[in-house]
């Protein structure tokens, strides 16, 4: 709301947030990965590619 009703962020507040958008980043991540692998049993590695190996 801070971008659309105001001037945007100062310097410090831009460096505030973007370790906390990394941290999101990395997290959302690795909860993707772990689910894909545990939950959806969607391999991660691709299977045709050992074959040709």
């Amino acid at each position: 709301m801070q971008i659309l009703h105001s001037n945007g962020f100062t310097e410090e507040e831009i460096n505030e947030k973007k370790a906390i958008v990394y941290n999101n980043l990395v997290t959302s991540m690795c909860t993707i990965l772990k689910a894909m692998d545990n939950v959806l049993h969607i391999p991660l590695e691709d299977s045709e590619k050992e074959v040709r190996s």
